[in-house]
C-alpha cells in the first residue's frame, strides 16, 4: 500500500493519466451503449443534468482494466476492483451484466455525472474525487456520500417518502424547512459544490 501522502504528491501525474484511460474507454463503448430509457432520463433530468441525452448505459460481462500505471491506486482507493459492479466513464455508465438493482446503479452513476459535469469535465472531477477518496476513503468521501443520499432521495421519492431537507448556508444537508433558494428540487437534497 502507497503512503497517502506520496499518493497526494503524485496526482498532477496520475490524474491526467487517468482522465485518458476513462475517455478512452467512454469512446471505445459508445457504439456498445444504449442512451438513457425515458424513465432514466426523467431521473438525470430532475438531478439537473443539463444534457441526459450525452448519457449512455453499456452493459458489460467484465469492466475495463486500467493501465498498470493505475491499476493499483484504483486498487487502494476501491475505486475499481475485481468486486466492483459499475463504473462510470466519463458520460458512460458501465454495468455488469450480473450486478444486482441496475436501477439503483444508474441513479447512482446519473449523480456522479452530475459531479462530473458540475466540475467542469472528467479530469476535475477526477482529481477532487481522488483527493477525497486518499482523505477520507471511499466509503466516506464526500462526493460518494452525496451520490448515495441522491439516490436514495430518489428511491424514497419514488416511494412518496421524502422528508423535509434543508441545506442551509453551510451547504451541509439538515432536517427542517424545505430550502428554495431557486434550486432545483433534486438540488436542495444534496449540496453538489465540489
Amino acid at each position: 500500500m502507497i503512503n497517502p501522502a506520496v499518493l497526494h504528491k503524485m496526482l498532477p501525474t496520475i490524474v491526467p493519466l487517468a482522465s485518458h484511460w476513462v475517455t478512452s474507454v467512454e469512446k471505445d463503448l459508445w457504439n456498445f451503449s444504449r442512451p438513457l430509457t425515458q424513465d432514466e432520463t426523467a431521473d438525470a433530468i430532475a438531478m439537473g443534468i443539463s444534457q441526459p441525452d450525452k448519457i449512455r448505459v453499456a452493459i458489460v460481462e467484465r469492466l475495463p482494466e486500467p493501465p498498470a500505471e493505475l491499476k493499483h491506486l484504483a486498487e487502494q482507493l476501491r475505486i475499481l476492483t475485481s468486486r466492483t459492479e459499475s463504473f462510470i466513464c466519463g458520460r458512460t455508465i458501465l454495468i455488469k451484466t450480473h450486478a444486482p438493482d441496475q436501477a439503483k446503479i444508474i441513479l447512482h452513476k446519473l449523480a456522479h455525472a452530475l459531479q462530473i459535469e458540475r466540475s467542469g469535465g472528467v479530469q476535475a472531477f477526477l482529481r477532487k474525487y481522488f483527493e477525497q477518496c486518499l482523505d477520507y476513503g471511499n466509503e466516506n468521501c464526500p462526493m460518494e456520500i452525496e451520490v448515495r443520499t441522491v439516490a436514495d432521495r430518489m428511491l424514497a421519492s419514488r416511494a412518496g417518502n421524502i422528508p423535509d431537507v434543508d441545506i442551509g448556508a453551510s451547504g451541509g444537508i439538515g432536517h427542517g424547512e424545505p430550502a428554495n433558494d431557486g434550486l432545483h428540487p433534486m438540488e436542495q437534497l444534496v449540496n453538489f459544490n465540489i
